[in-house]
């Protein structure tokens, strides 16, 4: 038998002389004297090509491959030897983690979704952004503990920072000659934390709406009702490109907005919100929205009176008083 590539073959159990030729797309033609020896080069064929595949899958393994094909897979073979010193590839899996085989395996696939490296603008935004809500956390808990300490004196704070600022005058009043010299002290100590704390917070809060007076897309962010220059700024830094998303709804499940299934058998169930994306982004959306349901409802613009609170016009309600006395 002739070997159209190479060779001549001698093969026992042929009764005559017969060929086998492949053309250029690697379809094999038989030629044989007979049907016996048709069906036997057919097998042989076949047996030959899988023996062939599973040689160069052994090549492959063990980086022989450029020997076959050429330089070209000199790389391959490089990095397949280095496998080989490696030994058991699942004492190696277990060594790296739990989740490193599977994080090789979703590389693999081509429409596995990938997060999209920040640029250096994006990080520095995000940073001031992190920086403003560590800021204003630590505030929170330093008028919480203000009031907390009032309360075990027998005072009454109201809520907000609003009122808690004007606790610096009223310490050299009716509130500092009840309370003993330490507290007074102390209550001085936490309240000029507060106000650098409100300073540093300010100065921030102008920085932000640079930062979105000067970029086009915080500029047309703003545009929507109940978003802001920190909302636009946070979105900018904190979400991926809008490019990532094919519409809306891909963005809300992004941020964790959409509810969780629990259908079954053709009825459909749904859940609390998923809350599984970005947790600061997905608050302050949700507070802005919730800032205009309340603005279109409560019909603010006819109630100017609900958006002045002067010192010298609060209620009654809202004045520092001892524990115990109602108004």
């Amino acid at each position: 038998m002739t070997d159209v590539a190479t060779q001549t073959i001698a093969l026992p159990g042929l009764s005559a002389e017969a060929e086998i030729r492949v053309d250029c797309w690697g379809i094999p033609h038989i030629r044989a004297e007979n049907d016996a020896d048709l069906f036997f080069l057919q097998g042989f064929n076949a047996a030959r090509d899988r023996l062939r595949q599973i040689d160069l899958w052994r090549k492959r393994g063990l980086g022989l491959l450029a020997a076959d094909f050429g330089p070209g897979y000199l790389a391959q073979d490089h990095a397949a030897r280095h496998f080989l010193y490696r030994g058991d590839m699942n004492a190696e899996w277990r060594a790296y983690g739990v989740d490193t085989q599977a994080i090789c395996e979703a590389a693999r696939r081509p429409t596995m979704r990938f997060v999209a490296v920040k640029s250096e603008e994006q990080q520095a935004s995000a940073l001031v952004f992190r920086t403003r809500n560590l800021l204003v956390r630590q505030r929170t808990q330093l008028i919480n503990a203000i009031r907390g300490h009032l309360t075990e004196s027998g005072w009454v704070a109201p809520k907000g920072p609003a009122y808690v600022s004007m606790l610096n005058d009223l310490l050299d009043d009716e509130l500092g000659a009840s309370l003993p010299p330490a507290a007074v002290s102390m209550f001085r100590v936490m309240l000029d934390l507060l106000a650098d704390l409100d300073e540093c917070i300010t100065a921030l809060d102008k920085e932000i709406a640079q930062r979105a007076r000067e970029q086009e897309t915080a500029r047309r962010l703003m545009t929507i009702p109940g978003i802001g220059p920190i909302t636009a700024t946070a979105l900018m830094a904190l979400a991926p490109a809008a490019e990532t998303f094919a519409k809306g709804r891909d963005f809300a499940a992004w941020l964790g907005l959409t509810p969780s299934q629990h259908s079954t058998g053709g009825k459909q169930k749904l859940g609390a919100t998923s809350k599984m994306g970005e947790r600061t982004l997905r608050r302050l959306l949700i507070i802005g929205a919730s800032a205009v349901i309340r603005a279109r409802s409560n019909r603010l613009h006819q109630r100017p009176d609900r958006w002045q609170h002067p010192t010298s016009c609060l209620p009654d309600g809202n004045r520092l008083r001892p524990r115990g006395v109602h108004r």
